[in-house]
């Protein structure tokens, strides 16, 4: 992807708005519209058309990237003494990308997986998530962030057994202070779209393996995250049930636009998101699309 650089301050930050619409000029108490694909015809003082139009398309740009690993690194400390971990781990993240985290037991992804979802610190690095730094973030602020930008998937469930499955998806909701009424309707809608709706009542123990890791996922989406993280989500399912999970999260990948970044050592799994990265010994070996979207299909 084509990067400007970044806005410089040859003129007041406050004249470039970023807002869902859209990028605008704010001059003189007047919003102009940016057109990407025209002349821009305003007068702006001294200020030279062009800088705006680069500087502009570097905020449009930089957008773009939901998730962004910047020069991290993290060591782990026993009475041994010091152990490397992650070393120099640079990814970036489109909106709405399907990535998976490849690598054998001791790569660092799950590591790099529990920085990325703001569970750990690491020693050095940025970690930015919807344009935020959270590494920079107090825990206090992180915590409120995670609770409305952060989703995760875990690989046993984590499911609470004395409440039901429509609970147990509403349960983020709880600690957002949503209406009852509202929580209610939103879980059976993701419950719907993972095939449970019929089951709302039900509690864990009467699920199969499968059925609560649908209840995981759709309790994930239900405060509408920025990303999706995803720890070995189908570890501990057969290959059928498997099959199943990763389809939903296609579709629901599909119909969402949301963005999933998925941890697994099985690249058949892999293989299956639409970027592939692959970590050994704390290190970023490989980075690309999977051989699926080179190969055209539908994913």
């Amino acid at each position: 992807m084509l990067r400007t650089e970044p806005i410089r301050p040859f003129c007041d930050p406050n004249m470039l708005h970023k807002s869902k619409e859209g990028i605008s000029i704010v001059s003189r108490s007047k919003v102009y519209k940016a057109d990407f694909t025209n002349w821009i015809q305003v007068q702006i003082g001294p200020i030279h058309l062009m800088a705006i139009i680069t500087s502009i398309t570097s905020m449009r740009e930089e957008a773009g990237f939901m998730l962004r690993v910047e020069q991290v690194s993290h060591t782990f400390r026993n009475a041994q003494g010091a152990v490397p971990v992650l070393q120099d781990i640079n990814i970036s993240v489109g909106k709405g990308e399907m990535v998976a985290l490849l690598g054998s037991s001791g790569s660092g992804k799950s590591t790099l997986l529990h920085l990325m979802a703001g569970l750990m610190k690491p020693d050095t690095g940025k970690i930015l998530i919807a344009d935020q730094d959270i590494v920079r973030m107090s825990e206090n602020r992180l915590a409120e962030f995670r609770r409305t930008h952060i989703g995760f998937i875990f690989q046993a469930y984590e499911l609470l057994a004395n409440l039901t499955i429509r609970e147990n998806v509403e349960l983020p909701l709880v600690f957002q202070g949503i209406r009852p009424s509202r929580r209610k309707q939103k879980a059976m809608h993701l419950l719907e779209q993972v095939g449970l709706a019929g089951k709302s009542e039900l509690f864990p123990s009467q699920l199969s393996g499968g059925q609560q890791q649908r209840v995981s996922i759709a309790r994930s989406l239900i405060t509408e995250p920025s990303v999706i993280f995803a720890d070995e989500p189908t570890g501990n399912l057969d290959t059928r049930t498997e099959e199943e999970i990763i389809s939903i999260l296609q579709q629901l990948n599909r119909e969402m636009d949301t963005t999933f970044v998925i941890v697994t050592h099985e690249a058949e799994v892999a293989e299956q998101m639409q970027v592939v990265i692959t970590l050994q010994d704390g290190c970023l070996v490989e980075s690309g699309q999977s051989k699926a979207v080179e190969q055209g299909e539908r994913l």
